[in-house]
């Protein structure tokens, strides 16, 4: 079975690209928006492990894109102080931390990235730098 494969934010954090830059492929898309608030169909308990855990979370880390998986965190988190969570239950919410860079080892994998700083989600949306040799272009 082969290797699952790394993200190109991590690959770009461990130099990956530095002696072989041909192999850089596009970033996935990212959402602009921030995380928003807790979906009114989360209980109260469950709305307040939403705020909670954003408020733990790294600054510009979560993004709308995350609401569904924190959904799903908050819900298992708030039924943890609730009750006792069953094998697959804990796997699931150690999973999820996991996915959203709430462990110690996801942490070290995560960055967080400001607007100014993220690529153009298509590679030839860069500008050529004015002194780029090639062709003038057709006006």
């Amino acid at each position: 079975m082969p290797a699952h494969r790394k993200p190109t934010e991590l690959l770009e954090l461990s130099g990956a690209f530095d002696e072989h830059p041909n192999r850089r492929r596009p970033v996935g898309p990212k959402s602009e928006r921030g995380i928003g608030d807790p979906p009114p169909s989360l209980a109260p308990d469950e709305a307040a492990c939403w705020h909670e855990f954003i408020a733990n979370a790294a600054a510009g880390v979560l993004t709308s894109g995350d609401r569904t998986t924190l959904e799903a965190l908050a819900r298992l988190w708030a039924k943890s102080r609730r009750e006792w969570l069953i094998g697959s239950e804990w796997s699931n919410l150690r999973s999820l931390l996991g996915e959203l860079g709430a462990t110690p080892a996801s942490r070290s994998k995560i960055a967080a990235v400001t607007p100014e700083e993220r690529p153009p989600a298509n590679p030839w949306d860069v500008p050529a730098p004015a002194d780029a040799p090639g062709p003038p272009l057709r006006q």
